[in-house]
This record gives structure tokens, C-alpha cells and sequence, in this order.
């Protein structure tokens, strides 16, 4: 018996994974682009309810959410749009349970989520102001080894610290020609 990565590792139906659904095959997950956006149902599969209700199994609950993207992925192949759009559904509602609906405004980088670009350039810039505070307050100290040690971590990083009149500036590399970050 073959595990994981090897090239003969066959599925419960004795398939090899690649040869079911090759890279042409468009993810369940991003059916929502072909069917439009779909409500969310309080509608939970049984099993992923007992799963998470038998002293809250993920790992079942996990299964369970697998074996609806493997069946969504099998309608998306086919063309059967109001399978696909079951299996959608189910799925999202399962991942909006656990925190992980990849559509969710969270994950989705909108103005207001958590994960949206203006909300993680503030905390990259206050984690910057404050790492720039401490290379200043060596420079005061006149502890050039910890400033450079300080610029080099940042610089490491992909951060790069511009020496002003009027204090330091940070920009990220590999933006040629890009303003300054801060």
C-alpha cells in the first residue's frame, strides 16, 4: 500500500486524484463567479452536526465538508448547476460554522474586514513606527550597532529605511519608483 505524495496513491474509488479532477476542472468554491451569489442556509448536513455535536468533532466535520466540494467539484465538471449550487451552499454555510467561508467579508479584503489591504497596511505601518521608535532611540543612545541591527531585520524583511531631515521613512522593496510608505 502506497501513502500521500506517491504517484500511485489511489482515492476510496480507486481513482488517482489528478485524473479525477484535473487542473481544467474549475474549484467548487469559485462556482459562486458561475451561479451568482447564494444565500447561506441554517440547513446543516446531519452528519457535519452529529460530527460537531460528538464533543466537537472537527476532523468529522472536516470530512464531511470534503466530501461536499469532491461532489460540487463532480457537478461543476458535469454542467449540473443546481447540484453545484446545493453542494455550494452546504459548503459555505459548513465554513461560515467554523469561521472559514472564503467569500466571508472577513477573508474577502473589503474595506471593513479583517483582512482587507487598508486594515493590514495600518498595523504593518504602526508595527513599522514602532520598530522605527526603537532604531531612534539607539541612534540617541548612540548604539549604531542596534540601529543598523534594527534596519537590517527591517531590510530583511523586504522593508527599506530612507535616513530624512525630518525623521525616517519606510517603503517596500521591489516598488521601483513607488512613494514612500510612510
Amino acid at each position: 500500500m502506497t501513502r500521500g505524495g506517491d504517484a500511485q496513491h489511489r482515492d476510496e474509488r480507486g481513482e488517482e486524484p489528478e485524473r479525477r479532477h484535473g487542473t481544467e476542472d474549475p474549484p467548487l468554491l469559485l462556482g459562486h463567479e458561475q451561479v451568482g451569489e447564494q444565500q447561506l442556509s441554517p440547513d446543516l448536513p446531519a452528519d457535519f452536526v452529529a460530527a460537531l455535536d460528538d464533543d466537537l468533532g472537527v476532523p468529522g466535520a472536516l470530512a464531511v465538508v470534503h466530501n461536499a466540494v469532491r461532489d460540487g467539484n463532480t457537478a461543476l465538471s458535469a454542467g449540473d448547476k443546481d447540484t453545484v449550487i446545493d453542494r455550494l451552499v452546504a459548503v459555505r454555510s459548513m465554513l461560515a460554522v467554523l469561521g472559514l467561508d472564503p467569500v466571508d467579508e472577513m477573508w474577502a479584503g473589503g474595506a471593513a474586514g479583517r483582512g482587507s489591504d487598508t486594515h493590514l497596511r495600518k498595523v504593518v505601518d504602526a508595527l513599522v513606527a514602532v520598530t522605527l521608535e526603537q532604531r531612534q532611540a539607539a541612534r540617541a543612545r548612540k548604539d549604531y550597532a542596534a540601529a543598523d541591527a534594527i534596519r537590517d531585520q527591517l531590510a530583511a524583511l523586504g522593508i527599506l529605511i530612507e535616513d530624512t531631515p525630518t525623521g525616517p521613512r519606510w517603503s517596500l522593496a521591489g516598488r521601483a519608483g513607488a512613494e514612500p510608505d510612510r
